[in-house]
């Protein structure tokens, strides 16, 4: 494993680990560590859900591996953009087997806050015996991943998916950078999966 990825993930990890401890909300000031930019990413991501029900997933992502083409987020098929860097992305590779849902407190208010809630073993099964007409469950189960961060905090990667049915799911890292006002903004996206 490269250096820079060792440091990184390790970082990374460390900076997880420090996610349970003290108070967890976001501030436009100082959101760095992984558990306030999956914060602040989810509260951005699900502006794009419509109404319904929502569960939310502690299970690893799936069908993981290293985008070939970022785009940038909400953009038309035609705007490419810069790709993060390769470490980062390696990093972020590392760390979907960490649940954002699990690791962060601030994450699990802002669910329980939104009535979202967390998958029980059973829920996936049981959905798909309730399966409707158009093939979709009554429920959507989505899934986030702890970001992995730059050495320089300025750049943020993590994976995000949403799974409405047996043939109705996508998956996609998403890339965030850190503007002047020191907000997180979601800037790009490379997709991963669809069902």
């Amino acid at each position: 494993m490269h250096l820079t990825l060792r440091i990184a993930l390790a970082f990374a990890l460390f900076t997880a680990s420090s996610c349970k401890q003290g108070s967890q909300h976001p501030s436009r000031q100082s959101a760095s560590t992984p558990c306030q930019v999956a914060d602040v990413f989810l509260r951005k991501w699900l502006i794009g859900f419509g109404p319904g029900s929502y569960v939310f997933s502690n299970r690893p992502q799936v069908y993981v591996e290293k985008p070939k083409n970022w785009w940038g987020y909400e953009a038309t098929e035609d705007e490419n953009i810069t790709r993060p860097a390769n470490a980062l992305v390696d990093a972020a590779l590392e760390l979907h087997q960490h649940s954002a849902g699990r690791d962060c407190p601030s994450v699990q208010e802002l669910l329980e806050k939104r009535h979202i809630s967390f998958e029980k073993p059973n829920d996936a099964a049981d959905q798909a015996k309730l399966m409707g007409e158009n093939g979709l469950w009554p429920i959507t189960f989505i899934q986030l991943s702890l970001p992995a961060i730059s050495a320089d905090g300025t750049t943020a990667v993590l994976m995000a998916s949403s799974i409405s049915g047996p043939v109705a799911g996508s998956g996609a890292f998403y890339l965030l950078q850190r503007q002047p006002n020191a907000d997180w903004e979601i800037v790009g996206s490379a997709g991963t999966w669809v069902s």
